[in-house]
């Protein structure tokens, strides 16, 4: 359970760093452009397309951090959960109930933490057209 909540805690902590930096190239444009125009896999696009790219970017990592956040949340109920469960010796219906339960939101942790790790991989897809993209 920690180390589902550590990796889920790393990503979140990844996904503020990616977007300070995407924020900070979308104050940059003009730096930015002029560093991608030596790229020799550049592309002419329009500064809109360049801008809706970032914004897409950004929209996307906001939206990862969001699940990873998330899934961090519920993996802290499942230790919770888990601590409420009694001993080996002594199993109980109410204890099997509780595991169930435990089970349950472990499932909704797992989700979330898959569909940020989907989000950071349409991101470095994203990522790498907006590089070729140069006006």
């Amino acid at each position: 359970m920690r180390s589902l909540g550590r990796s889920a805690s790393f990503f979140a902590s990844t996904s503020i760093l990616v977007l300070a930096g995407l924020i900070a190239v979308l104050g940059a444009t003009d730096k930015a452009i002029k560093l991608l125009h030596d790229f020799p896999f550049s592309i002419s696009a329009s500064w809109e397309l360049w801008e809706v790219k970032l914004l897409t970017l950004i929209a996307v990592f906001i939206y990862a951090f969001f699940k990873f956040g998330w899934a961090m949340r519920q993996l802290n109920y499942c230790s919770i959960m888990l601590g409420s469960i009694g001993s080996s010796d002594n199993v109980t219906g109410n204890d099997r109930e509780r595991a169930k339960n435990v089970a349950n939101v472990t499932t909704i942790a797992s989700a979330h933490t898959n569909r940020g790790s989907r989000a950071y991989s349409f991101g470095l897809a994203l990522l790498a057209s907006t590089l070729t993209v140069v006006f």
